[in-house]
């Protein structure tokens, strides 16, 4: 493919353009980047491809060209959500061509974006939903639906809707879907299922991880760095490594295991390390954050308590400077951890609190809860609110039952307001029945 874009980009050059000279000029671009590490370069080459298509191309030319500038090149000088708008303009010009498969394409970006710009996962998992039912009605059998049903499970596995206390049923959930089922029936019908496996396992990383699973989740880790290969410039593959030596390093912390095993495991981590720090060094703003929280990760396995302090605190800047929200609260999360684990209590209370304030936000709720009961020894013992207790005949507050957010709501979705948690301002909304009357009966 590289060879064939250069040679079109050569023939174009000197005898003139064609329809199809702008998609050559991207995927000369994605060649410049992959293969020379030349990303400056290779973006401009992809945003001239754009502009060449725009004039010369059809339809089809300009979806095409449009989803693979916004998918490979963009982020070397954008921010990873400026590709949001690129990907419904370029799913209008595939549809109006009737270009079905980069429909798909673009559909599907368009809410892998979502998710990884830290839209609230009801959204992304409706536009996802979206995705899913228009790529199924088109063809049952495309490898596209792997893909987008990853996304899915990984949202409903973040909001609790799957059996997150096992690593091999965590995509399963109440809702009658079956993970191994579904891999079986879909890898039958693709022609290369080892690639969008790739993609639905490096999803899987996430929950996986954030849930505890962390032997499952290394052994999941290194099957797709195997095939990481096949997915340039893709952000979840990055996801992925961050997630893998997170796995790492808490196995590591948990177990005690022969020095020949720790330098193995550690070598991995550092390789992980060397292809995040590509990323980070050439898009800042997208992957920075990744790279410094397992450098503080890696730091506090070596008890270097300066540099965790000013790392963890650096991770958490870049989150929040570039509007990372999920990697807002694992940034959170994590720092909250290191500091319990020091004795230093009081601002691991201070840290873990807000993490869970921010994965209720984020629309987590099945990690807020995870969060909650893991931590719940140290939320209970520090949490310094005091209530005040009104006598109804002198209440003085107009509309006293208004919940924390200031605002009357009858959704079943809505969160109750319980005194016996260990935090008050933002509770989290039960996710079953079931463990709204567990929690109460351990509390009582």
């Amino acid at each position: 493919m590289s060879y064939l874009a250069t040679k079109l980009v050569h023939l174009s050059l000197t005898n003139g353009m064609s329809q199809n000279s702008g998609v050559a000029l991207i995927f000369m671009g994605i060649t410049a980047v992959e293969f020379y590490q030349l990303f400056k370069f290779g973006e401009e080459l992809g945003a001239l491809g754009v502009s060449v298509a725009e004039k010369f191309g059809s339809n089809n030319e300009k979806g095409r060209a449009g989803f693979l500038y916004a998918n490979f090149l963009m982020m070397w000088k954008y921010h990873y959500r400026e590709q949001v708008p690129w990907y419904r303009s370029s799913l209008k010009f595939a549809m109006a061509a009737g270009d079905r498969i980069y429909a798909s394409f673009n559909h599907l970006h368009l809410a892998v974006t979502m998710f990884f710009s830290g839209e609230n996962l009801a959204n992304t998992l409706a536009e996802a939903e979206l995705c899913y039912s228009d790529i199924h009605a088109w063809s049952s059998s495309v490898d596209t639906n792997i893909l987008i049903m990853s996304i899915i499970r990984t949202i409903k596995a973040l909001q609790g809707h799957t059996f997150n206390k096992s690593a091999e049923e965590i995509f399963d959930g109440d809702d009658g879907f079956n993970d191994r089922h579904f891999i079986t029936e879909s890898c039958k019908q693709s022609s290369n299922p080892g690639v969008p496996m790739n993609w639905y396992d490096s999803f899987r990383m996430i929950p996986l991880v954030l849930y505890g699973h962390y032997e499952h989740a290394v052994a999941v880790g290194y099957m797709c760095i195997q095939g990481i290969h096949n997915h340039p410039c893709h952000r979840h593959t990055r996801m992925m490594l961050t997630m893998h030596s997170l796995a790492i390093i808490e196995k590591l912390r948990k177990e005690q295991l022969p020095q020949e095993m720790v330098d193995i495991y550690m070598d991995r981590v550092h390789k992980n390390q060397a292809l995040l720090k590509v990323w980070a060094e050439n898009s800042p703003i997208n992957s920075s954050m990744w790279y410094t929280l397992i450098r503080a990760e890696i730091a506090s396995l070596s008890n270097d308590i300066k540099a965790c302090i000013s790392l963890y605190e650096q991770a958490i800047n870049e989150a929040r400077e570039g509007g990372w929200f999920l990697e807002l609260c694992i940034c959170h999360e994590y720092a909250g951890a290191f500091y319990e684990g020091c004795g230093m209590k009081n601002i691991a209370y201070g840290l873990l609190k807000k993490a869970i304030g921010l994965y209720v936000h984020h629309g987590s709720y099945g990690k807020a809860n995870h969060l909650t009961n893991k931590f719940s020894s140290l939320l209970s013992e520090f949490d310094d609110d005091r209530i005040e207790l009104h006598e109804i005949g002198i209440q003085t507050d107009p509309i006293p039952f208004l919940g924390p957010q200031g605002s009357w709501s009858t959704s079943s979705m809505a969160p109750a307001v319980t005194t016996s948690e260990p935090f008050v301002s933002e509770v989290i909304p039960p996710v079953t029945t079931e463990q709204t009357l567990m929690t109460l009966d351990i509390v009582s």
